[in-house]
């Protein structure tokens, strides 16, 4: 599942995981209502935006954590506001810079995941 506040990353990421056999994707553009729809759905990886309007990426991953449905699910950090030199984790999140590939989606779904 991803969330972000921009419409046309999702847009691309749809495009890009569009008949993938490996991968399902949901995406969600309004930050407030992922806590919903990652209950509703129970995705296997989060990739949160961290600076959206509303609701920003931390707020959200606090409120998934604190949800007994959603506390487990592993969650990924996507922002511009770090470059690709520092990609890695903070707070224990693992945290990827924009832009980010569908190469590297994969990949980080496949080691977190096994």
């Amino acid at each position: 599942m991803f969330v972000d506040d921009e419409e046309d990353f999702l847009d691309n990421l749809q495009f890009v995981f569009e008949g993938d056999e490996e991968f399902s994707i949901y995406t969600i553009s309004k930050p407030e209502l992922a806590l919903h729809r990652a209950i509703a759905t129970k995705p296997d990886i989060i990739f949160l935006d961290v600076s959206m309007p509303k609701v920003d990426g931390g707020e959200l991953a606090v409120a998934l954590r604190e949800n007994a449905i959603t506390s487990s699910i592993p969650i990924v950090f996507i922002t511009a506001i770090v470059s690709s030199g520092e990609k890695g984790t903070y707070g224990g999140q693992l945290f990827l810079p924009k832009p980010v590939t569908s190469a590297e989606i994969k990949s980080i779904v496949r080691d977190i995941l096994g």
